[in-house]
């Protein structure tokens, strides 16, 4: 989806679409099939492509727990309508705007490929000392599957070429990171995870975040 919108947005020549050439860097690096990011360009240049709309949704999950999925989308108006009724179905609730977003910070996100480079202090104060000397601020996240770096919305593409320049491959991205962590039962876990796959099944959904320890 990244390679398509960058696409649609700036163009498949990669000596004008400069963020073109750091998507595909960040493709190759998480090891996308060379077909799928050719049928991706593609599909993003192609004359009856579409221009897609970013929108988010706040929902109020089992157990208090806050989720915000964020979607893209041709209609707003039928990707609205499909959320909400998933959530009827669900037996959860459609919170208000803003009624769970103030519970995250919107973060420039960077996952190593490496799942295990920043387990290691040593490593952890080399990336440190590289974003320090190019006045960039950065902290480390160890919740999850991945320990991801952290950075300001606007820091992202030049940490990203920071890393990539030092041989620290990954994939960049814009993620909502809980300020606090809910812990939830087993119960409560399961039947969250059940509405999140419910919605993970709709194409226009692209990542579902939560403030729970357990998701």
């Amino acid at each position: 989806m990244k390679i398509i919108n960058c696409v649609r947005t700036g163009g498949s020549n990669t000596n004008l679409n400069q963020n073109l050439v750091r998507i595909l860097r960040e493709a190759q690096s998480a090891n996308v099939p060379k077909e799928n990011i050719e049928r991706a360009i593609k599909k993003g240049d192609s004359k009856d492509a579409v221009a897609l709309e970013k929108c988010k949704f706040e929902l109020y999950l089992f157990g208090g727990i806050g989720a915000i999925i964020t979607a893209e989308t041709d209609s707003t108006t039928r990707t609205n309508k499909k959320i909400n009724e998933i959530a009827g179905k669900t037996g959860i609730k459609v919170a208000n705007k803003g009624s769970i977003e103030f519970q995250f910070n919107h973060k420039g996100v960077f996952t190593p490929t490496d799942a295990q480079l920043l387990l290691d202090k040593s490593k952890e104060d080399a990336i440190l000392e590289m974003a320090l000397e190019n006045e960039i601020d950065i902290d480390f996240y160890h919740h999850g599957d991945a320990p991801k770096i952290l950075s300001s919305i606007e820091d992202l593409h030049k940490l990203t070429d920071v890393l990539f320049t030092n041989n620290i491959n990954g994939v960049s991205s814009l993620e909502y990171i809980p300020q606090e962590l809910i812990t939830v039962t087993e119960e409560v876990y399961e039947q969250n995870m059940k509405v999140i796959e419910r919605f993970l099944e709709e194409p226009d959904v692209d990542e579902i975040f939560t403030n729970t320890s357990s998701l």
